[in-house]
């Protein structure tokens, strides 16, 4: 869903699949235009599986900006709300070459990363569970990125987890190694008040989530919020925090930063 502005007015593109927005954005005059060749492309998946138990999910590909090519970064980025589990519940996708950049579970919340560098061939792609589930929302962002290092694409910075009845949580700064790196930093929390929208503060973040970057699922596990953003490191430096605010207060807050290496 790429997004325009000028003179403070905003015009949004509709597409069957809701896809890639803003990776870093310069405002001049009004007008805002990326400033990195790294464009995340996605697809969302979500679940709710209430009485319903599954072992797998199939994450459906972007299909926008070329669809996948060789070379292309894959990034899955999952989500869970598993009301009151504390075991692992994203598996590295079996036989497909995907890689865990981090895995971090709790009582209640759950986010993981796989990642991978495009064959050119791949498609859908079928995430198991640790063991058949129920009650459990999901969501899982299919992204692709073209133009990235190809031998060190990621650098994952430090998870923060804060627990009890809580409004915010702060997505810990990192360190980019190069210059023009895009930067995510994503949240998740668990809680019934999954109906309101985020708020994000930080130097030269964004301060609310993109349309397609943002999913509320409550049918399941008790409501699973999440999302993220991103912008472009013009040097290597830190990335600054960001603090991720919700209206009503939430049972688990989880947040953390990536970085995705441009290519040589």
């Amino acid at each position: 869903m790429p997004i325009y502005s000028f003179n403070g007015i905003r015009w949004e593109q509709l597409s069957k699949y809701i896809e890639i927005p803003i990776n870093g954005i310069a405002n001049f005059g009004g007008i805002e235009t990326p400033t990195s060749g790294l464009i995340p492309y996605y697809n969302l998946t979500t679940l709710a599986y209430g009485n319903v138990v599954s072992s797998s999910v199939v994450a459906s590909y972007p299909q926008s900006g070329g669809g996948i090519q060789s070379g292309d970064l894959l990034l899955l980025y999952c989500h869970a709300d598993k009301s009151g589990v504390s075991s692992q519940l994203f598996l590295p996708p079996t036989g497909s070459g995907f890689t865990s950049s981090f895995v971090n579970t709790d009582v209640n919340t759950e986010t993981a990363l796989f990642y991978k560098i495009s064959n050119g061939t791949e498609g859908d792609i079928t995430i198991y569970y640790s063991g058949s589930t129920s009650f459990v929302d999901i969501a899982i962002w299919y992204i692709k990125i073209s133009s990235v290092n190809q031998t060190d694409p990621i650098i994952t910075g430090s998870n923060s987890t804060d627990t009890g009845i809580i409004t915010a949580v702060t997505a810990s700064s990192l360190v980019t190694p190069t210059n023009n790196c895009l930067v995510f930093a994503g949240v998740t929390f668990d809680g019934n008040d999954a109906t309101t929208n985020f708020s994000s503060s930080g130097n030269g973040w964004p301060t609310s989530i993109p349309p397609g970057q943002e999913a509320r699922v409550t049918a399941g596990g008790g409501g699973l919020h999440c999302g993220w953003i991103t912008k472009t490191v013009p040097t290597a430096e830190s990335s600054s925090d960001v603090v991720f605010s919700i209206v009503v207060s939430a049972d688990q807050m989880r947040a953390r930063q990536f970085a995705i290496r441009p290519a040589p």
